[in-house]
């Protein structure tokens, strides 16, 4: 009877440890799949997979471009309508025209990629600025008090619609001094 018991026993671990290794390969399968998937900011941009834990400057910098966008999003959600949803659009679009060339100075070699990416961090700069001042703005619109009247909120957005259009309006040259 000691031998019968003793068979069970080891069937029962041998079970045990066969179902265990299912289940690593099955988490490790997930693992590679995931790590595998294209890192996609914005739509038809696909960056190096590399790119998640490189210390390149160009892997640096779309991580950058990826924070800047992401407190975005996050200080104003898709769903909600407002009126900074426009100037978000157009802060993505331009993150994913410099991701786009973030990519493409990747492909070159070595000297021409270290020639581009001076004029692409000062870009990426640019966008960080403007996603700051795009996230505190629209923080200090929403936490304004509530009980404002009319007259008082189209003030305010007269007052974005004529720096967005001074923003848009060709540079004006000074007069010459001569």
């Amino acid at each position: 009877m000691a031998i019968g018991a003793l068979g069970t026993v080891l069937t029962v671990v041998a079970i045990v440890l066969v179902g265990l290794a299912l289940l690593s390969v099955a988490a490790g399968a997930l693992i590679v799949r995931r790590l595998r998937r294209p890192l996609l900011l914005f739509r038809g941009v696909t960056v190096p997979l590399r790119w998640r834990w490189s210390l390149a400057r160009q892997a640096v910098l779309h991580r950058r471009l990826m924070v800047a966008v992401g407190q975005v999003r996050v200080a104003l959600p898709a769903g909600v309508e407002g009126p900074w949803q426009s100037l978000a659009s157009d802060l993505e679009s331009l993150a994913a025209g410099v991701d786009r060339d973030l990519v493409a100075v990747d492909r070159r070699p070595r000297p021409l990629r270290q020639q581009a990416l001076p004029g692409l961090e000062s870009r990426v700069r640019e966008v960080e600025q403007v996603a700051g001042r795009l996230a505190t703005g629209s923080a200090s619109w929403d936490s304004a008090s509530p009980g404002r009247s009319a007259a008082e909120i189209m003030e305010r957005l007269q007052a974005v619609e004529g720096a967005l259009a001074e923003l848009q309006a060709p540079p004006v040259r000074p007069p010459d001094a001569g």
